[in-house]
């Protein structure tokens, strides 16, 4: 059995997978370049396995692997991929889900101590030169507030959701979670108060957004739900854009409703140079790195491949989109 595997992939992964079949790593992965379209199609034509990060497999590509059998994306949402063509061809289409959970949930509580404590400015304020006795009192200019004790609100209680619960409560932070699907059984026993929308909005010091985009939560966020929330209230959103209405947010900014917002994803990425979001000084943001860790790498190479040896094994895998 021939593997193509265009992804960035850990060293520990390839030698274990390479036990099991012929592993060939080429591409994006290799030279930081995604493979030419002409060669993808034709490497395709001789491989039963293809593992890919930015490199499509779409129509012509399932087309032309004559042998695949199993297709991957390396990726939480694995829009590389054209799963469903590849399961009416009989193909199986496997994902990585919470290959950057600990890197997300980390940069979310990262924002949150940046909202609270103004630690960027505080840097370009000494590296401009501008900390002089003259001016006026750091301590003053940039003071901040504790997170201890404040109520983080999350919408969704997923694999990211959960580990950014567990950072809040080891700064005794209050949480509260909105989620249909998570029974409050559940979220008791992790100390986490199940409520509705609405009072999630209202009621937290910060909101953070950790569910998919799905035609229930498309757009879910809006003028309404931001404009509730105390005006002493941050938003962080490290999930996805479309959950938000982005012009919503860029209101309640401008009107002054919370105190502010950080932001890793966004409506268009990269984001126009005149967007408003890089002129209003109470929002922050960061070009879409929520995943952007070493670890990353080794977290998605290790999940596909224990299922690319369950296929191999005969077993079913267990991250099938």
């Amino acid at each position: 059995m021939k593997a193509l595997i265009t992804a960035p992939f850990s060293q520990s992964s390839y030698d274990r997978l390479a036990e099991h079949m012929e592993v060939e790593l080429a591409g994006w992965g290799v030279d930081g370049e995604p493979m030419s379209r002409d060669v993808l199609l034709e490497k395709i034509k001789n491989v039963d396995i293809f593992i890919s990060e930015m490199e499509f497999a779409d129509k012509e590509v399932i087309d032309a692997g004559k042998n695949l059998k199993v297709i991957g994306s390396v990726r939480g949402t694995p829009f590389n991929i054209d799963a469903e063509y590849a399961k009416e061809k009989g193909i199986i289409p496997l994902y990585t889900p919470g290959r950057n959970a600990i890197g997300v949930a980390e940069l979310t509580f990262f924002l949150m101590g940046e909202l609270a404590r103004h630690i960027t400015k505080a840097h370009n304020y000494m590296k401009a030169g501008k900390w002089s006795a003259d001016d006026e009192m750091s301590y003053i200019k940039f003071r901040g507030f504790e997170l201890y004790g404040k109520r983080l609100g999350l919408v969704g209680l997923g694999a990211i959701g959960l580990k950014v619960a567990k950072l809040a409560q080891a700064f005794n932070m209050e949480v509260a979670c909105y989620d249909p699907y998570i029974d409050k059984d559940c979220a008791a026993g992790h100390n986490i108060a199940l409520v509705g929308l609405k009072e999630l909005f209202a009621t937290a010091d910060f909101v953070s957004v950790h569910c998919k985009v799905t035609p229930e939560t498309e757009g879910m966020i809006d003028y309404e739900l931001l404009s509730s929330m105390k005006e002493s209230a941050y938003f962080i959103n490290t999930a996805r854009s479309k959950i938000t209405k982005e012009a919503d947010i860029v209101r309640v900014l401008e009107e002054g409703r919370i105190a502010g917002a950080a932001l890793d994803v966004f409506d268009e990425e990269p984001l126009n140079p005149d967007h408003p979001f890089l002129k209003l000084d109470n929002a922050f943001v960061v070009p879409h790195i929520g995943g952007a860790t070493d670890e990353v790498i080794d977290h998605h190479s290790a999940i596909i491949t224990a299922d690319l040896i369950r296929f191999v094994k005969g077993e079913k895998p267990k991250f099938i989109v």
